[in-house]
């Protein structure tokens, strides 16, 4: 049984003993080993990170390249999955999973939406 309180980013663990009808309760904090989960589905940004538990808001960077990224919309976490509307004109998109106190917690896989064009010769 799992309870996550209102408000609150550490979530409450409740574990029953074996053969018995108590229920205790422990405070945790979610860190994943893993990174941020992104998908790109028209013009959206859907970013999800199963486990994390201190997660206040996602940052979306985007350059012209994986050295130049910068921060291009801010969202607050919303549930399991946050969707964010950007009009990302970069080809180049990340998103980081924000604590409340500014921490950079994670980062997702770098995506490549289209591939940059090259200056034509005049």
């Amino acid at each position: 049984m799992a309870q996550l309180p209102a408000g609150r980013s550490q979530g409450v663990v409740c574990a029953a003993a074996k053969g018995s009808y108590r229920a205790y309760r422990f405070e945790w904090v979610g860190e994943p080993s893993d990174r941020p989960r992104v998908r790109v589905d028209h013009g959206r940004i859907y970013v999800s990170w199963n486990g994390a538990t201190e997660v206040e808001r996602w940052d979306v960077v985007a350059g012209p390249n994986p050295q130049q990224l910068g921060t291009v919309k801010t969202a607050a976490k919303k549930g399991f999955e946050t969707a964010i509307s950007v009009p990302v004109k970069s080809p180049y998109v990340a998103v980081r999973a924000v604590a409340r106190d500014g921490r950079v917690l994670g980062t997702s896989s770098l995506l490549r939406l289209f591939r940059p064009r090259l200056a034509s010769p005049r």
